[in-house]
């Protein structure tokens, strides 16, 4: 279970871990700033639309959104391409031919979304493989408070 201000900070879920937070910089009323590590672990600086009227908390993922994974309320600001994953045959088992076959090359995106409180559902990618892993994530509203907001892990499948 991760908290954050939303007005200074945002969530993160990493392509190497879980749940996370990082603080951002507001650059204008409309603009903020912030750096995160690549694929490659380096760092990279963004430069991110987010309104500083919006109330809903800015979520970091790297990786993908199944369809209906989110509420449609969720609006994506951006993405960025952060790295390639390493799928060549030997990380893997063979596949089924009912199996979906992961397309050479795989990039892992990093998508800057603006959420409402709710229930989703992310595909996480191993670090040196494209192996999935889906992670269900429940965010909330911190009860009695303006800003403050909470976004828990509810299961992972590996």
């Amino acid at each position: 279970m991760q908290h954050i201000h939303n007005r200074t900070q945002a969530f993160t879920v990493p392509h190497d871990s879980l749940i996370s937070s990082c603080s951002f910089v507001r650059q204008s009323d409309t603009k903020i700033s912030l750096e995160l590590p690549k694929l490659d672990g380096m760092p990279e600086q963004y430069i991110v639309p987010y309104h500083i009227r919006e109330h809903r908390p800015l979520l970091i993922l790297d990786g993908d959104i199944p369809t209906d994974g989110v509420a449609n309320q969720v609006r994506q600001l951006c993405e960025r391409v952060i790295g390639e994953l390493d799928n060549s045959p030997h990380h893997a088992r063979k596949p089924h031919e009912f199996e979906i076959q992961v397309r050479k090359p795989q990039f892992l995106k990093r998508r800057f979304l603006i959420m409402p409180q709710g229930k989703g559902i992310m595909i996480h990618y191993r670090p040196k493989t494209a192996a999935l892993r889906y992670l269900f994530f429940n965010l909330r509203h911190v009860p009695d408070t303006d800003d403050a907001w909470m976004l828990e892990n509810e299961s992972t499948t590996f």
